[in-house]
């Protein structure tokens, strides 16, 4: 998915700084229940950054959705982004 985010270089240099952030802290954490929330979170500013693109980019939709069949409690949280926009 990060190729799409080349389409707007300022959503992707944030992303690519949110991503290096979760990194660096999951180095310093050993709880693994921590890195699961971690991983999250990750999604979570992921689809955030992605909010303005989802209305021009209907395969970016398309792709989010396949992405989020997984897990239940991301998959929730997509509508209600969805809702939103």
């Amino acid at each position: 998915m990060i190729q799409y985010l080349a389409l707007d270089k300022d959503l992707f240099l944030q992303y690519y700084q949110l991503h290096l952030f979760l990194h660096h802290l999951q180095l310093f954490l050993l709880d693994f229940q921590l890195l699961i929330l971690l991983d999250f979170l990750e999604d979570l500013l992921f689809l955030h950054l992605l909010r303005s693109l989802i209305h021009h980019h209907q395969i970016l939709k398309e792709l989010i959705l396949h992405y989020l069949q997984g897990p239940i409690h991301l998959y929730h949280l997509y509508h209600q982004f969805d809702q939103k926009l």
